[in-house]
């Protein structure tokens, strides 16, 4: 395995268990509601000077050319919270088809939401049916929610196991509670699970709420249980070793992999979600999948997913290659983007976002775009705003955030924790020093014991500013980098215990 490779799949590990801690059809459908609705028109009011109204009710374009809708129940301080309604179609709806609708209550709290995606189309107003707390989400949310209980096909309903399930491995039986919905299998001890998988997957019958796997290790025999168990919807798999793997006898819905630069991956209809550490050589078989892609290494293109709507790259990529990408709609960049200019060669393309694009050159970002109605920025050179400012000005919204000055940036542009200055800048900065105190020791930290010690030191003073689940996720990946560097080899899982022990 190449070293960046090697790099790359601890760092997916790390977040993994950091989080198990706490179609052209549409297309077309979309592209004829669309025609001769400016993008423009399609924020509907929702300007810089114009508050949205209440009522305002959205049609959504879901996946498979399908619809939903959702509505502006409430404002506070003037941005709107958005609900669900219970409705789908095979077009946009008219207004009079939702009057009747409700929405669909989310159970959780009201999310304060910007201005709509701008592929969602005003239809007018309606008097809310519902305004209560629990049935509000935001945009995004409105959308998953939509898909989620009206658009896919039927999953068996979950149900809690009588009683604990006991599991037997190598001698040792493990109790796991009968509502277990996600299960890490093989993670660090720390993560709560199953060791090592069960030596007949079929054990993992008994956990009939059972819908997520987080899976590390080679047996390939969890993909033959998983045909069999129509419930499960989601698999994160690392270091499986393998160059070929198929789904397409799955009813997965989002699957995570490691280790896929060169390798062949089959994935079935129902596939939404695809998040890989390597886009490069990867031959993937798809039915015309509408899918989201992740990925994060470099861009490139991958004939198989031709069809893909969103993607999203934190590697750097060279612009040219992703206008190959002739249905994308939304897309997420991070770090270097050679050749900006070429994105306005994307024909749907509707949202672009920059994150790091300290080294982006204004001068090339176009000014006529075909379809781009929202670009947000963040992290950028603070000298470079007013001129990127001025080639967006057609856009409808656009967002520039993480400003930073030459000076800044030259002495932290390679510093993960640069961005935490831009919501505490006194803890951004502690988070800082730490790693460029840690970076400079690590490859003079030629024993074990010295290593140890650097490793320590940097997690510990940054376990002491209370962290929360993304902190920690980017403390992880910076932690691997730092084991990369150290003048001692650490043996991984040894390395992974520590972290998870200093971070606790």
């Amino acid at each position: 395995m190449r070293a960046g490779e090697a790099r790359s799949a601890r760092h997916a590990r790390s977040r993994r268990a950091a989080k198990a801690r706490s179609g052209r059809r549409a297309v077309a459908t979309r592209d004829a509601a669309l025609r001769g609705r400016p993008f423009a028109g399609i924020l509907g009011g929702m300007t810089r000077r114009k508050p949205p109204e209440v009522g305002t009710v959205y049609a959504v374009p879901l996946r498979n050319g399908r619809w939903g809708a959702c509505q502006i129940v409430a404002l506070d301080m003037q941005r709107p919270c958005v609900a669900a309604l219970d409705w789908i179609g095979d077009g946009a709806p008219a207004l009079d088809a939702l009057r009747a609708c409700t929405a669909l209550d989310t159970s959780a709290p009201a999310m304060l939401d910007g201005p709509p995606p701008p592929d969602y189309l005003p239809l007018g107003v309606l008097e809310p049916r519902d305004a209560r707390p629990g049935g509000m989400s935001g945009w995004g949310l409105a959308r998953h929610l939509a898909w989620a209980r009206l658009g896919r096909r039927p999953r068996p309903p979950r149900a809690d196991a009588p009683g604990p399930v006991r599991i037997t491995i190598a001698g040792t039986t493990h109790e796991l509670a009968p509502g277990t919905w996600r299960l890490a299998i093989g993670l660090p001890p720390s993560v709560p699970g199953l060791p090592q998988p069960p030596p007949d997957w079929s054990a993992l019958d008994a956990l009939t709420a059972l819908t997520e796997i987080d899976y590390r290790g080679p047996d390939a025999r969890v993909l033959d249980w998983i045909a069999t168990q129509p419930r499960i919807d989601t698999l994160r798999w690392s270091g499986h070793g393998e160059r070929t793997i198929d789904v397409s006898g799955t009813r997965l819905l989002e699957l995570s992999l490691d280790g896929t630069r060169g390798m062949t991956l089959a994935v079935g209809p129902e596939l939404e979600t695809l998040r890989v550490d390597d886009l490069r050589e990867l031959d993937v078989v798809a039915p015309d999948a509408e899918l989201d892609v992740h990925t994060s290494g470099p861009g490139a293109f991958v004939p198989g997913l031709v069809a893909v709507r969103r993607l999203s790259i934190h590697g750097g990529t060279d612009a040219s290659i992703l206008t190959r990408y002739v249905a994308l709609e939304a897309l997420s960049l991070r770090g270097s983007v050679e050749h900006v200019e070429r994105l306005a060669e994307l024909p749907r393309l509707h949202t672009l976002q920059l994150r790091d694009a300290y080294g982006i050159d204004p001068s090339r970002v176009p000014s006529s775009w075909p379809a781009l109605a929202r670009v947000e920025i963040d992290g950028v050179r603070r000298s470079a705003v007013p001129a990127l400012r001025a080639a967006l000005r057609a856009v409808a919204h656009v967002e520039i955030r993480g400003a930073k000055d030459d000076a800044w940036i030259a002495a932290n542009l390679e510093n993960p924790f640069r961005d935490w200055v831009d919501h505490d800048r006194r803890r951004g900065e502690r988070a800082c020093a730490a790693w460029t105190k840690a970076r400079g020791a690590a490859p003079k930290a030629t024993s074990l014991d010295a290593a140890r010690r650097v490793l320590e030191t940097f997690v510990t003073s940054l376990a002491r500013m209370e962290l929360d689940t993304a902190d920690r996720e980017e403390v992880a990946e910076a932690y691997f980098a730092l084991v990369a560097a150290l003048g001692a080899p650490i043996d991984e899982r040894e390395a992974e215990r520590w972290l998870e022990g200093w971070l606790d």
